[in-house]
């Protein structure tokens, strides 16, 4: 099974018609760009022509979503800020503090604005076989997450752009600048 590793520097944002964003892009995407390190700059540059193709007629790709990929944005995101404020119980401290409820107003509304772009896909969790391949194939190596998106996109052939240098799964389109990936 081979490996489809795209370099995201040399993808256009029209080569594929759906885009599965690992949980890592979006939170580079929703972040100052003044806060990003450079490596992470391909990503959100990629992001934004995508979105910078929309309403212009033509190839119009969208993102994927998905119930497990959105709750790892949202509760990354929200844990980064808690960080953010010096607090460190989530659920007894930052959770009831006024530091989340604005956090989670202005993630929700970043996210809202994202919906033209957005195809939303169902988990079709039993088709994945849990007993037969997800769990079995777990290991030091492989994250549970990274596994069902990657299993997941590989039945709809949709490509997933990420920078996880650990999302070395075969035969589904990788977009990405991790240089360990693109060696492989």
């Amino acid at each position: 099974m081979p490996y489809q590793i795209h370099d995201i520097r040399m993808t256009p944002p029209d080569a594929f018609p759906l885009y599965f964003l690992d949980a890592n892009i979006w939170i580079y995407q929703l972040s100052p760009r003044r806060s990003l390190r450079a490596d992470f700059l391909p990503y959100v540059q990629f992001v934004d022509s995508i979105v910078n193709l929309y309403g212009v007629g033509g190839i119009e790709p969208k993102f994927a979503w998905l119930s497990l990929s959105l709750s790892e944005i949202i509760n990354t995101w929200l844990r980064m800020d808690m960080k953010k404020v010096g607090m460190t119980d989530f659920k007894r401290q930052y959770r009831p503090s006024s530091y989340y409820q604005t956090a989670l107003s202005q993630l929700v509304s970043d996210l809202q604005g994202y919906e033209p772009l957005v195809e939303l896909i169902d988990d079709e969790f039993k088709s994945l076989d849990p007993f037969g391949y997800l769990l079995p194939a777990l290991s030091p190596q492989v994250d549970f997450n990274d596994l069902y998106f990657a299993g997941l996109m590989r039945q709809h052939n949709i490509a997933i752009v990420t920078h996880d240098g650990d999302f070395d799964f075969e035969d589904v389109p990788i977009i990405t600048c991790n240089t360990r990936l693109l060696n492989l």
